[in-house]
């Protein structure tokens, strides 16, 4: 297929998106394109798998509208006090191929903080203490190691004491994909703000020298990962932080020392992030769908770039504000479980979360979704009239507070 034609093919499929207006006749942006491909598309190619390889190469997956699908799940799998959903194998095929069409495109994705690679990068602020170069992409698909179609993850974090910034940790990071682009939205505290001792004075009386802020940033501590298709746990293991943990946050991770230092001597603790990154790339490749609740976190986390991605906490807020560019807010996974699967779970008190539970609550909420297209947009529809009356109903106190405030200065100015 020559120069031209590519060229020309590309601006058909332009021209069918909801765009084509814009599209017609202008060259198409690099990096990325964010179209679909038309039904009339097939007419272009001589042979299927034409068809075939350039929709692999130049339309990515894109978030659609839902559309029913009819799955019975049978509720087989049982983790603790609940039982989740497994599938046939053939129903599997039918969830994937639905799976697909929710995948968030490349623009949501950077609106929500997920690093991507490509020319049109527009960039994000990284937590503390993640570092740009060290994030990698999912590797390619490999026919001779095939991996999972679809994997649902979830990962536990813990506060450890950031290291101090210097300049250098803040300059641009040269990677592919990521050349000149100014990924940091301006220097973060500790380089040009320091902050005094505690009162501005040593034990002995005198003043205080300025000290560097440090900051507490989170790292992976625990990861769980969960075929989505088969339900089976893939990955179930602690994380070593990277440096001295300062905030166990046992009420929401479950972890503690204790924990961490038994896994240790069981050998079931990762020694890093990057052999937890190295754990999920077993089963992870460039064509997994990815299903997590805020799973922008824990690909920061692992310092992973992923573009199949369906993001339980984007695709709910998505049915109540639609394809807005910034969600007023988002569902926590426990709400979202309550009110749509009706399924209980993080009631484990001063325990905290337990990992495997949320991986298969976010694989639920997702199967869910797809299952249940009208439930989900009734759902955000009430969501979006609730709102709406809560706002009316602020607006009405802010107005009576406003009225009454008036009225009490006015019998103040009157008696004075």
């Amino acid at each position: 297929m020559d120069t031209w034609n590519l060229h020309s093919l590309r601006l058909a499929v332009a021209g069918s998106s909801q765009n084509s207006s814009d599209a017609a006749g202008k060259p198409l942006p690099s990096g990325e394109p964010d179209f679909q491909c038309s039904e009339d598309l097939p007419a272009l190619f001589k042979t299927p798998q034409q068809l075939k390889s350039f929709k692999i190469e130049f339309v990515p997956l894109q978030s659609g509208p839902y559309s029913d699908i009819n799955v019975p799940f049978q509720k087989a799998l049982q983790h603790g006090s609940n039982t989740y959903s497994t599938l046939s194998t053939a129903d599997q095929d039918i969830i994937f191929d639905a799976l697909k069409q929710k995948c968030h495109s490349s623009s949501q994705l950077r609106r929500h903080r997920f690093v991507l690679l490509g020319d049109n990068y527009q960039g994000i602020r990284l937590p503390a203490g993640i570092m740009l170069q060290d994030f990698l992409p999912s590797r390619p698909r490999s026919d001779s190691a095939p991996k999972r179609r679809a994997v649902a993850i979830d990962c536990e974090m813990v506060g450890i004491e950031a290291p101090i910034a210097t300049e250098k940790h803040y300059q641009n990071q040269a990677r592919p994909g990521f050349e000149g682009k100014n990924h940091f939205n301006g220097s973060p505290p500790s380089l040009n703000q320091p902050i005094r001792q505690k009162n501005n004075r040593t034990p002995n009386g005198g003043l205080g020298k300025l000290a560097p802020r440090r900051t507490e940033t989170s790292e992976i501590a625990y990861i769980c990962a969960v075929d989505l298709l088969t339900g089976e746990v893939l990955i179930n293991k602690f994380v070593q932080p990277p440096g001295k943990v300062t905030n166990w946050r046992t009420k929401y991770s479950g972890i503690t020392s204790r924990a961490l230092r038994e896994a240790k001597s069981r050998r079931n603790c990762l020694a890093s992030w990057r052999a937890a990154r190295a754990e999920l790339w077993k089963y992870v490749d460039a064509d997994t769908v990815l299903i997590g609740h805020g799973l922008e976190h824990d690909l920061h986390a692992l310092r992973v770039v992923h573009t199949r991605i369906v993001d339980t906490s984007l695709q709910t807020a998505e049915a109540v504000f639609g394809g807005v560019e910034s969600f007023r807010r988002v569902w926590g996974l426990k709400d979202l479980m309550k009110q749509l699967v009706e399924i209980d779970i993080q009631n484990h008190g001063r325990q905290g979360h337990d990992c495997v539970e949320d991986t298969l609550a976010t694989r639920e909420l997702a199967l869910w979704c797809v299952q249940n297209p009208r439930r989900l947009e009734a759902w955000g529809s009430e969501r979006r009239d609730n709102m709406e009356k809560q706002g009316i109903e602020r607006d009405r106190a802010r107005t009576e507070g406003q009225r009454e405030r008036g009225k009490i200065a006015a019998e103040i100015a009157h008696r004075s």
